[in-house]
């Protein structure tokens, strides 16, 4: 059943709200930077987070994991390693350092030097390409006889923050097949963000251009990728060239993979003959630069545009294996159009797909199964999205359940903590000392403490052994583990495509609602002027929403010409909100300059209002004669102009285009790709919220809007419908009630006038 319900619900936060809620953000992460041509690695960039690794306990281990690129060339590496220890230890403790398990160094912990720092160096032979694990192992004493090996004073803390990576590498030359696509666009590169030029000689191949840096992105897993779009420089031919040199009459910038797009004859001035005459229909190829062959260059082309879109199409996705040679022709692509994700494919699974009526399993909301260590482990961590609104109004808890297994030996005072959010709503206890396999242990989340959005249902457990330690009682923590199934499930309901709109944290999770067909059938990204920062803007953010979504949009329609208001009633706009047509603009409700800024809820205002049934009945307790409504008082605010050096996302419902706009808008188009890359950072494209954000140059979040109120749109079933319905309107459930005793005396009173007359007759 199709629904489009208003709901009243959160008042307007302006600035001031916004402003006091900055600092309490979390602080912007690590950044890799490149000094005296080292790479600079924090190691909180590799756990991606400032958290400290604590160390607790006789004997304690962690471990973090990072990446090597085939593309980079090792010549030394040094880890630099800032820790601080309890001043109750005695000396022989020690802290080890390893790379893959092998210890490559061991140094003393003493209690009158607490704070210390070390240099490990790791052999360039031993960072092959692939994931390495730098392992810390602490062993601590605080005397040399008897100890209680759970004692509060056995510790050591390793500074995440100050510590890090110091490696000399340089760039390889690039593996030129199209089977090594994924080591071209390598998310294991020690980057902030993928840098790309796409290079076109014809504007006009927008679909091409956005296929092009979907298929990059998708590559990239969710490192972000910042794209540059430029029309294509040529130089004369008259110079000699190599017989090996692909691109003689190219300009390229001086950075960075390309991209080049276009058609085989306006390539033609860019290629060398022998390439050009390889183009004999849809093609995809992929190249060493010719001065630089540690760049990499990837040409999608064709005869006419229909088939250099097609060639884009086949990059843009992924899973097809291509051959292990530097470029095809491609004779046929069936690639239909507006479809749902696969269920139960990695790649693609939708969140909201349901294994079992009404249930969804944690793998498929991205969780893994997971095996806890010891008595100090990290708490497992679940995400998903809810909000409120999605459930029965009369229903209080949302009821998940846990499939885990434990060892023996636990204390009965063992339990799993369960958290919402952070905060603390239920514990498992774990009381069989023999150890058990627990199936679905149920789970009850309080549904007015979900937060609108994402949502984290933690794991923390709390566990001790039997032998609870105490002086010359050692405490054996091997048999310390839990391990969280990932069948098992949360009940969710399925949300059909029903959603809570407007709502950018859902855009910054899901896509939504431009990704509801997987393709991006029903939506469009619509560029408001020509400028090729604009298009680098919009590309960027196509790339962003196509890792969002695990799959490219390529039905998504990317135009610089208006769209009829009929078409395509999802779509993003990305531009000078100057430039909006006039009807979308004037239902712009949130920092838009000259047109409206912001609304600002003030206080609230009695009035007395019509004596009608239907007030008398939304007001019950109140007399008919003088009935009083209470509504909110806004301030709303209009600038000449507010954005400066900032850039700002808003989005609304349209009753134009009849479905969710999104704009994307700064005061010049350079600032616009300015703000656009600083979006899709992790940081600022998490926090994403309400219906409009403001975020300055750096990509710090500035301030937020939230709706007066929001629609409910989608598939739901007529009871929930109905339940909505009265929920919001209870008066409707009273006016049922007396429809129906009247209906029932009705019915009693015809037929026991028909019975009177039967028996009149009778007599």
């Amino acid at each position: 059943m199709k629904n489009r319900i208003k709901a009243q619900s959160a008042i307007w936060l302006g600035w001031l709200v916004a402003l006091i809620s900055l600092p309490l953000m979390a602080a912007p992460p690590a950044l890799i930077s490149l000094e005296n041509g080292s790479f600079i690695i924090p190691l909180e960039k590799i756990q991606d987070s400032p958290m400290p690794l604590n160390l607790r306990g006789t004997e304690s281990e962690r471990s973090l994991s990072f990446p090597v690129s085939p593309r980079m060339s090792i010549q030394s590496a040094d880890l630099d390693v800032s820790y601080t220890s309890s001043v109750s230890l005695q000396s022989r403790s020690q802290l080890s350092i390893s790379l893959d398990r092998r210890i490559l160094a061991q140094v003393p912990i003493r209690a009158d030097q607490p704070d210390n720092a070390v240099r490990v160096s790791f052999t360039p032979q031993s960072l092959s390409p692939g994931y390495h694990d730098i392992g810390f192992h602490a062993a601590h004493h605080y005397t040399y006889h008897c100890e209680d090996s759970s004692a509060a004073e056995l510790f050591t803390q390793i500074d995440i923050k100050n510590s890090q990576l110091r490696i000399q590498a340089t760039r390889n030359p690039i593996l030129a097949s199209l089977a090594q696509l994924d080591a071209l666009f390598d998310s294991r590169l020690w980057l902030n963000q993928f840098v790309l030029h796409i290079i076109s000689t014809e504007p006009e191949l927008l679909d091409a251009h956005a296929l092009a840096a979907q298929g990059a992105a998708l590559r990239l897993d969710f490192m972000p990728l910042h794209v540059h779009y430029s029309q294509a420089i040529s130089r004369s031919f008259d110079t000699p060239y190599p017989d090996t040199s692909h691109f003689p009459g190219l300009v390229p910038p001086d950075e960075h993979d390309i991209i080049l797009v276009g058609r085989r004859d306006t390539l033609a001035p860019l290629l060398s003959p022998k390439l050009l005459e390889r183009i004999q229909g849809a093609y995809l190829g992929v190249f060493p630069l010719d001065n630089d062959p540690t760049r990499g260059v990837v040409v999608i082309s064709g005869l006419d545009a229909a088939q250099v879109t097609q060639a884009a199409q086949v990059f843009a996705l992924p899973g097809f294996a291509l051959p292990d040679q530097h470029d095809m022709q491609i004779k046929e692509l069936d690639l239909p159009q507006d479809f749902s994700r696969l269920p139960g494919s990695p790649a693609s699974a939708r969140a909201s797909s349901q294994d079992e009526s009404g249930w969804i399993s944690f793998s498929r909301l991205g969780f893994a199964t997971t095996t806890l260590h010891g008595m100090y482990p990290n708490p497992a961590e679940l995400q998903f999205w809810a909000f409120s609104e999605m459930f029965q109004p009369r229903q209080r808890h949302l009821t998940a359940e846990v499939t885990f297994a434990y060892g023996a030996g636990f204390d009965k005072k063992s339990a799993i903590n369960i958290l919402l959010n952070g905060q603390f709503i239920q514990a498992i206890p774990l009381r069989d000392p023999s150890g058990a396999q627990v199936w679905r242990a149920k789970i009850n989340i309080p549904i007015a403490q979900l937060k609108a959005g994402r949502n984290s249902l933690g794991f923390a457990p709390s566990v001790i052994g039997e032998d609870v330690g105490g002086e010359c009682k050692p405490i054996f923590t091997d048999n310390l583990n839990i391990s969280i199934a990932d069948d098992s499930r949360i009940a969710l309901p399925p949300n059909g495509g029903f959603m809570r709109l407007p709502d950018l944290s859902l855009l910054a999770r899901t896509g939504l609602p431009y990704t509801k067909s997987s393709d991006g059938a029903d939506s469009a990204l619509l560029l408001l002027d020509e400028d090729d920062a604009t298009r680098s803007a919009a590309l960027t953010l196509l790339g962003k929403l196509a890792q969002v979504n695990k799959a490219a949009l390529s039905a998504l329609q990317l135009s610089r010409a208006p769209i009829p208001a009929g078409e395509r009633p999802n779509r993003l706009m990305i531009g000078q909100a100057q430039a909006l047509p006039e009807a979308i603009k004037q239902e712009v409700n949130a920092f838009l300059p000259q047109v409206h800024w912001q609304a600002l809820a003030v206080g609230s205002r009695s009035q007395i209002v019509q004596a009608t049934l239907q007030n008398w009945l939304s007001h019950l307790g109140q007399s008919p004669l003088a009935i009083t409504q209470t509504n909110a008082v806004n301030a709303s605010l209009n600038l000449e102009s507010g954005l400066g050096q900032s850039a700002a996302a808003v989005q609304f419902q349209s009753g134009y285009t009849g479905g969710s706009i999104a704009l994307f808008s700064a005061a010049t188009p350079a600032q616009l790709q300015t703000g656009i890359n600083q979006l899709v950072q992790f940081s600022t494209w998490g926090a994403l919220n309400g219906n409009g954000m403001i975020w300055s140059p750096s990509g710090e979040p500035i301030a937020f809007s939230f709706p007066s109120s929001y629609s409910y749109i989608g598939d739901i079933s007529p009871t929930t419908w109905l339940s909505m319905l009265l929920s919001d309107h209870p008066w409707l459930l009273l006016a049922l009630a007396l429809f129906f005793i009247l209906l029932i005396s009705f019915v009693s009173w015809y037929l026991l006038r028909r019975r009177a007359q039967q028996l009149k007759l009778e007599h």
